[in-house]
């Protein structure tokens, strides 16, 4: 793999996250560190269900971004 495509690659990636509503970035960052439903749900006082969604729901805007 060329190391500038994938440099490419990895800017286009942070746009996207960048991109997304506060909410929808914070638990894509958290997921990205390591971080489990439960403890990211613990952190931003929601459910982990609403975690689950919001993962869900940040894959369809970033297809859309």
């Amino acid at each position: 793999t060329n190391p500038i495509n994938r440099t490419d690659d990895l800017i286009d990636a942070w746009a996207v996250v960048d991109a997304l509503p506060p909410k929808h970035k914070a638990v894509v960052l958290l997921t990205m560190l390591g971080l489990t439903q439960a403890e990211i749900g613990e952190l931003l006082m929601i459910s982990q269900q609403n975690v689950s969604q919001t993962l869900i729901n940040a894959r369809v805007l970033a297809k859309s971004l």
